[in-house]
């Protein structure tokens, strides 16, 4: 396998999660921005490394760690335990809030409340597997996506009721 230039940093993304790495229109290009590309660029240049980000989906982070096809992921995961015997978390720079995203029509405030619900998740979330656990109880019908902009067609198209996500990302969404 080739080996990489160890004078640059490697970051993976996903790059559908607004406010932190979403895509946006700049003088006809599709240019990735937010909170953890800023970062991205900061951390490059304070260790004077040339910077490469990758967007692939978010399933894809921790088996690029993994294998060492990426330096570093930022891409909003949880730590989970499970996730901590594989990979290393730098300090946490934001504090996770859970949100359910539906439409105007449908206000969901309680887990109680997705009872009967068809719920989606971004595949490979820690929100995936804790719907996951809680399925059978609330007998919640799981969608999982690779893009969080594929399930919010779905919520918009009616054939998901609600989307589990970090807070500040359902309010870009939402906005």
């Amino acid at each position: 396998s080739e080996k990489k230039d160890p004078k640059t940093l490697v970051v993976v993304t996903s790059g559908d999660n607004p406010p932190f790495e979403f895509y946006k229109q700049d003088q006809g290009k599709r240019i990735l921005t937010g909170f953890d590309i800023d970062l991205a660029h900061a951390i490059a240049e304070r260790l004077d490394l040339t910077l490469v980000i990758q967007d692939i989906p978010f399933n894809s982070l921790i088996p690029a760690l993994q294998s060492k096809r990426a330096d570093m992921a930022l891409a909003a995961l949880t730590q989970t335990p499970e996730r901590e015997r594989i990979i290393d978390y730098s300090i946490p720079y934001d504090k996770v809030a859970v949100s359910v995203l539906t439409l105007k029509d449908l206000f969901i405030s309680d887990e109680k409340e997705l009872y009967n619900k068809r719920v989606g998740v971004q595949l490979g979330t820690s929100y995936e597997s804790h719907v996951k656990d809680i399925s059978s109880t609330y007998h919640i019908t799981l969608k999982s996506l690779n893009l969080l902009g594929e399930l919010i067609q779905e919520l918009k198209t009616k054939r998901i009721d609600a989307v589990i996500t970090e807070k500040s990302v359902a309010l870009a969404y939402e906005a």
